[in-house]
């Protein structure tokens, strides 16, 4: 019995289950549940790269808006120095 049985009980710490209060820990546990582990893992490297090239794109906004800054400012001085 102890063989057929050994896997589905895991005898822990006292306050081991807090953990499944949290609700950051549900979503592995499906995941490993479903069988759905490498899509979640494709899923975060997805949204780290996602997350990666929208900063890489602020920060090209970013520069592209000193850039104009920089230059209406050369064009302000340049008319002065015409007048």
């Amino acid at each position: 019995l102890r063989a057929l049985t050994g896997g589905l009980v895991s005898l822990a710490g006292q306050h081991d289950y807090q953990h499944l209060l949290r609700r950051e820990s549900h979503g592995p546990w499906l995941d490993r549940f479903g069988g759905l582990e490498d899509r979640a893992a494709r899923v975060r490297a997805l949204h780290r790269e996602a997350a990666a090239v929208r900063r890489a794109l602020e920060e090209a906004r970013a520069g592209r808006a000193a850039r104009e800054e920089a230059l209406e400012r050369l064009r302000a001085e340049a008319g002065e120095i015409d007048a």
